[in-house]
């Protein structure tokens, strides 16, 4: 993507994600809210097909939280593969078409948010990932998961069918089950 159809893919992204009034500004001085819509700005510009992302909204506000699940919705919506880590188990049963519950670098559990509530009996997705988890409170998200402190991970997705070949061949393990 090049020229003009570059320019009006910027302003898109600009527009979707309500950063016009800092747009024009240097990233220096931005709050962890502007910062968070740049890093989405710039993933999202050449419109991939397939998107990861880590907490995209840890750490925003009540609005930006809100614009954040709903740019995620309208990507799941228009085909694209979402993947992304969270802490917020509310999050993951309102976005996402499946999840994956890892713990100390294992995938636990797997399936729609339903699936994992009515495997562990439980009547809220939090209760749910509590139980799957082995009843330990808490969620650390680690980069560097088997360093052995608390590297329970939960990872959800949207999509998954379009990206479990893409997300092969960049390395990530894939159980078929």
């Amino acid at each position: 993507m090049a020229g003009d159809r570059l320019e009006q893919r910027i302003q898109e992204v600009i527009d979707a994600l309500d950063m016009g009034e800092f747009a024009d500004r240097r990233a220096e001085g931005f709050s962890r809210g502007q910062r968070q819509k740049v890093v989405l700005g710039r993933a999202l510009v050449h419109d991939p097909k397939n998107i990861i992302m880590d907490e995209p909204t840890t750490g925003l506000d009540v609005m930006a939280v809100r614009e954040t699940r709903s740019m995620i919705r309208a990507l799941r919506d228009k085909g694209h593969c979402v993947l992304f880590t969270t802490h917020y188990m509310d999050e993951a049963a309102r976005l996402c078409d499946r999840i994956a519950v890892i713990i100390r670098g294992r995938i636990a559990a797997f399936g729609s948010p339903r699936q994992l509530m009515e495997q562990t009996g439980r009547d809220s997705l939090e209760d749910a990932f509590v139980e799957l988890a082995g009843g330990g409170e808490g969620l650390l998200v680690s980069g560097d998961a088997g360093n052995g402190d608390n590297d329970d991970q939960t990872i959800v997705a949207n999509g998954l069918d379009g990206c479990t070949e893409d997300s092969v061949r960049v390395g990530a393990a894939v159980d078929r089950r």
